[in-house]
């Protein structure tokens, strides 16, 4: 076994860490990561060449609980700091009740309280409450949310503790989230006086919610566009919220234009009108982007959102931008008739404009509604006017039954005009109200007939026609384009 080379340990920890129980699925990342690491005691060889690979993911599925206990960890052994390049701290609830680590009388010490300064829990990380927070008052605050144990205050302790983190996924929920945009403010501005940058060696965050009703305004991520390593963004369940609304000062809300590195952007279930499109406005060269926007009251209430001020924002990105993907989350038939009554009516405020100048563009997936023209109160669609020559792949979702001819006549225009599109392999369609169940019905059948004229032009032209169901079912992100632009983090 000593001999054999380092290549076939590494293949026999990546099978025990994917290796999925009895019932199919992966096991929990606690009993994973106690798993993986009673490897280390095997030997001192295999100590030697699993360590790094043990702490090169944590995941911390229970935060209130084990946040502190991982800061002391890494607080105490640099060495495995180092070696951590994947952070998720998973779904938490809000809660001041004190935690296994934290005794009931720590709880509600006021901030102005001596005490603070000798507490057990916080006294090992005094030096980086200092360097972070050199206000006295302000500094006294978060250490007694330490001694809380409030997760968001935890995880600003961890931006220091791990100066190679490449990943980080946050599962948000509903409660006080301060300090966590406080800190990343600081250090995004260089405000922080430590002994290195933390977080330049960022390249992608996560940002999800375990919560139907658990939001976080758009502000609160902005200072992750600052750092320099950053290629991925992905944020779901984020609104809009002014600025001179923001309750906490931060210096880092209003990046430079078009100064960051992220190429890839995903914001999905977003309820807001243009201040949220600064994410857009904020990179340089922009590759990937995807918008899904959401109605929900329970996101707060913006009852009229124009595509148009999403495509203005585009258009800072028409260098570069390759993959576009915008939608509903939860559009309705009801919504169309609400949004047709918008273009009758303010044709200007709805229009999403042409895509024809966006060189780079390959791949293409977008409401039909927004490229939708209204002469006279009847629809009608050019896609030659609106689509670039570089397009591949296409595909026009939320189709109305009523709109199905017109889509036909155009997409029959766009196949027959083969030399203005020589790249393009796919057209995809998908009809709002065609459910995966249905594929085999009768009205399916009609849809298949309506279509019919379109798909002998596609296999003559060697274009594929795919049908697709309701924007749930179908998949999230381009594989072919994603394999192409991007590569796991190492």
């Amino acid at each position: 076994m000593r001999h054999l080379p380092n290549e076939i340990f590494f293949l026999i920890f990546h099978y025990l860490n994917l290796k999925p129980e009895n019932n199919g699925r992966r096991p929990p990342s606690s009993r994973r990561f106690h798993a993986l690491s009673q490897l280390l005691l095997v030997c001192r060889t295999w100590y030697h060449v699993f360590l790094a690979q043990v702490y090169l993911s944590l995941e911390v599925d229970n935060p209130q609980r084990r946040l502190y206990r991982l800061a002391r960890l890494l607080l105490e052994n640099p060495g495995l700091a180092s070696f951590v390049q994947r952070l998720w701290t998973g779904g938490y609830e809000i809660d001041i009740a004190p935690t296994n680590d934290i005794e009931d009388k720590d709880v509600f010490l006021d901030p102005d309280d001596d005490g603070l300064l000798d507490n057990p829990h916080t006294r090992p990380f005094h030096d980086i409450l200092i360097r972070a927070i050199p206000e006295r008052k302000e500094r006294r605050r978060w250490q007694r949310d330490l001694i809380r144990g409030l997760p968001d205050a935890w995880i600003a302790v961890l931006f220091f503790l791990v100066p190679n983190l490449r990943f980080f996924k946050l599962d948000h929920s509903i409660g006080p989230k301060m300090w966590s945009t406080l800190i990343l403010s600081r250090i995004a501005t260089v405000a922080v006086d430590f002994p290195f940058r933390p977080l330049q060696f960022l390249e992608e965050v996560f940002v999800s919610e375990n919560s139907p009703f658990a939001t976080r305004s758009h502000l609160d991520f902005i200072p992750f566009l600052h750092f320099p390593a950053m290629r991925s963004f992905f944020g779901h369940s984020l609104t809009d919220r002014p600025e001179e609304d923001y309750p906490q000062p931060c210096p880092a809300l209003l990046p430079p234009r078009r100064s960051s590195g992220i190429t890839r952007l995903v914001l999905s279930y977003i309820h807001g009108r243009s201040s949220i499109l600064r994410y857009i406005t904020a990179c340089a060269n922009l590759q990937v982007f995807k918008y899904e926007h959401t109605d929900d009251h329970s996101t707060g209430f913006f009852p009229v959102w124009s595509p148009q001020h999403l495509y203005q924002a585009l258009e800072t990105q028409k260098h570069s931008l390759q993959g576009l993907y915008v939608g509903y989350w939860d559009f309705k038939r009801e919504s169309f008739a609400e949004v047709y009554r918008l273009i009758t009516f303010r044709p200007g405020f709805w229009g999403f404009g042409s895509l024809v100048e966006f060189t780079h563009l390959r791949e293409i997936d977008i409401p039909v509604v927004f490229f939708l023209e209204f002469l006279g109160g009847v629809p009608a669609l050019d896609l030659l006017d609106k689509l670039p020559s570089s397009v591949e792949k296409l595909c026009l979702s939320e189709i109305l039954d009523r709109d199905i001819d017109i889509v036909v006549s155009a997409l029959c225009a766009m196949v027959s005009s083969r030399d203005q599109f020589p790249r393009l392999q796919v057209i995809e369609v998908c009809l709002l109200g065609l459910f995966p169940g249905e594929r085999n019905g009768e009205w399916f059948v009609l849809v298949r007939a309506a279509f019919a004229a379109l798909q002998g032009m596609c296999n003559v032209a060697g274009v594929e026609l795919r049908y697709s169901s309701y924007r749930a079912s179908r998949p999230k992100v381009w594989p072919a384009l994603e394999k192409r632009l991007f590569a796991p983090v190492a």
